[in-house]
């Protein structure tokens, strides 16, 4: 169990791997300036029980403010919107290890699929929450093994919002704005792309593990690993939100499905991934790029 506190700036629409809006090297590698930042109080009491290895529930309650912004006028909410939610969370990861320290543990995955999902009433009451609602998501990940042929991952999540709310507190899809790759991003959006209330996504790589450079001689030795992976969103959003608070101007809805796609070459120098990939949809949006090299830094066992 555990309390957190934050009150601090942060951009709404950031996966959970990106770099934080502070970070040295988020900082260095910015290919846009930040100019979408929110400012955002946010206190969270949870309790999570583990009952067995795998097998796990966290309840949290969370109330969460997000105020004006340099694009936006919330002075008619009071400067800021209010929301608190009771959430609960389930996870399955049969068969999962891990390593475990004093505080913390770190996952090392797991040969089984792991999912995990969420319920969120949002309470409306004064001085407590100004929005009553309903949040339900899913995902599911797993690693499936081909013999000589590599191995693929997959990610699938889910998410729907019933209810009326504001945009920062609807699902503003994951973009990336920096020269790293971010596997967990749609990594030629734009941050405040799209925003959605109801969405499936899929990711997919598959990691062919040397099966066609070990076939080159001098390339062999360097151990260079090739992968092919591609990424999709298919959305939908009433428009009874924009009756609390109109969306930006560039911010829209994801009225057909969003792509993208690539190849890449990781374990260079043991540490280092490169990709090459294409946005294959949306392409007339302004500010956009449609073709991208990224680089990472990974360590794999």
């Amino acid at each position: 169990m555990g309390i957190n506190y934050k009150y601090d700036i942060e951009q709404i629409g950031q996966s959970e791997s990106a770099y934080p809006v502070d970070h040295i090297l988020g900082s260095i590698l910015r290919r846009r300036p930040l100019d979408k930042l929110s400012m955002a109080q946010e206190i969270e009491a949870f309790y999570e029980k583990e009952w067995k290895r795998g097998i796990s529930n966290t309840v949290s309650l969370i109330n969460r403010n997000v105020y004006a912004n340099q694009f936006d006028d919330f002075s008619a909410f009071g400067g800021y919107f209010n929301s608190t939610e009771v959430r609960l969370s389930t996870r399955i990861a049969p068969g999962e290890k891990y390593v475990i320290g004093d505080f913390d543990r770190i996952s090392l995955g797991s040969t089984k699929p792991v999912m995990r999902f969420s319920y969120g009433y949002g309470i409306k009451a004064p001085n407590i929450g100004d929005y009553e609602y309903h949040r339900l998501s899913f995902d599911w990940k797993h690693r499936i093994g081909m013999r000589g042929l590599g191995y693929s991952k997959y990610y699938v999540s889910a998410g729907k919002i019933f209810g009326n709310l504001p945009y920062p507190m609807l699902t503003v899809l994951a973009g990336n704005e920096n020269y790293t790759y971010d596997h967990l991003s749609y990594n030629l959006m734009n941050y405040y792309e799209f925003v959605v209330d109801q969405y499936v996504s899929l990711y997919y790589t598959h990691y062919f593990n040397g099966l066609f450079l070990n076939k080159i001689p001098l390339v062999k030795k360097l151990e260079f690993r090739e992968l092919v992976w591609g990424k999709g969103v298919w959305g939908s959003i009433r428009p009874n939100h924009q009756n609390i608070q109109p969306f930006p101007t560039f911010l829209t809805g994801l009225n057909q499905p969003y792509y993208e796609a690539g190849f890449g070459l990781e374990n260079i120098f043991k540490v280092l991934r490169f990709d090459a990939f294409w946005r294959l949809s949306h392409l007339d949006n302004p500010g956009i790029s449609t073709f991208a090299l990224r680089g990472s830094m990974q360590i794999k066992f």
